[in-house]
């Protein structure tokens, strides 16, 4: 009671007292203010866990992972895990390495490509290269030479400008 007093301290409501929470719970004693909660017991599913921390993904799922950079293996894992549910198989390691072999060889479950949000420009005179927002690539001038500066495919076009035959 005496931990809650000072958020009830500006409340309209009076600060509840022990006797209050016995008549409202008979279960809770009077001379024990700790209940003795149910004992659970984990249900064993076989496969070993280790290396992790809150999180059901065993720890070797990572490493082949590291295997397969392009595939997203948590995304995968958990398609294995539905998957060997449902036909009444256990999860385990080998298995798995060959699941995400053959998510990566048909391009299944694989990660996200990340947006680029920066571009290089390049001058058109010196090479000097500058980073720019990939949205805006236009309107740049070099800090070295103040010539203009233009995406690296573009450079040649600037160069070695297109003519007519015969001028």
């Amino acid at each position: 009671v005496d931990s809650v007093a000072e958020v009830y301290a500006k409340r309209t409501t009076e600060l509840p007292t022990k006797e209050g929470f016995r008549r409202e719970n008979p279960s809770f004693r009077v001379r024990n203010s700790q209940s003795k909660g149910k004992e659970t017991k984990v249900k064993e599913s076989g496969v070993e866990y280790g290396h992790t921390t809150h999180t059901d993904i065993p720890y070797w799922v990572n490493e082949i992972g590291k295997q397969y950079p392009r595939v997203d293996v948590s995304r995968s894992f958990k398609r294995y895990k539905i998957y060997r549910k449902d036909k009444g198989r256990p999860v385990d390691e080998d298995g798995f390495a060959m699941w995400v072999m053959d998510d990566n060889d048909k391009g299944m479950n694989l990660k996200k490509k990340e947006k680029l949000t920066h571009t290089t420009l390049y001058c058109v005179k010196c090479d000097f290269p500058k980073q720019v927002p990939v949205n805006k690539t236009y309107g740049y001038t070099c800090d070295k030479c103040d010539d203009q500066m233009v995406e690296k495919h573009q450079l040649t076009a600037f160069r070695n400008p297109i003519t007519k035959v015969g001028q």
